[in-house]
This record gives C-alpha cells, sequence and structure tokens, in this order.
C-alpha cells in the first residue's frame, strides 16, 4: 500500500472519529490540528517517477539530428522526455 492510500485512510478513519471537546480537549486539539495537514496532503496529486531516456534512444535521437547543430538536438531530446513522462 502506498503512502497516498494510508493517508486516505487515516483522513477517512478521522473523519468519523472525531473526538467531543468537552471529554477530551487534548486529543480534539491534536485532532483539529492534525485534520487540515492530512486534506492538504492529499491535495498535492502523487508524484510520477521521472523516465529518461535509454542509451538506444539518445543514439537515435543524435543520429537524425547530428547535422542540424546542437539546438534541435537539444530541442529532440527536451521534446522525447517530455513525451515519456505525460
Amino acid at each position: 500500500m502506498n503512502n497516498r492510500k494510508v493517508m486516505e485512510q487515516a483522513l477517512e478513519t478521522l473523519e468519523w472519529c472525531e473526538p467531543d471537546y468537552d471529554e477530551n480537549p487534548t486529543g480534539f486539539k491534536k485532532w483539529a490540528a492534525v485534520m487540515p495537514i492530512l486534506r492538504e496532503a492529499l491535495v498535492v496529486p502523487e508524484q510520477r517517477k521521472w523516465v529518461g531516456l535509454t542509451n538506444k534512444e539518445q543514439r537515435e535521437i543524435y543520429k537524425k539530428y547530428e547535422t542540424d547543430g546542437w539546438g534541435l538536438f537539444y530541442n529532440a531530446i527536451e521534446a522525447a522526455l517530455r513525451s515519456k513522462n505525460k
């Protein structure tokens, strides 16, 4: 189970287990402090692992653009990385 799933389950549980302030003021204060932090953490999209180019992909791009200069070569690499990391 990943961290996001754990946080989602914790939030769902905590939403059902709100402590009564009169019975447990310390518990309520801790609960009230953690709820917005947990909600905010779940708003941020889960990070994806960066995918780079393989040596073969690098060579293919280089061969295609080696005579046109570094600018086009750089743009081709950038485009290839963007397409792999959508």
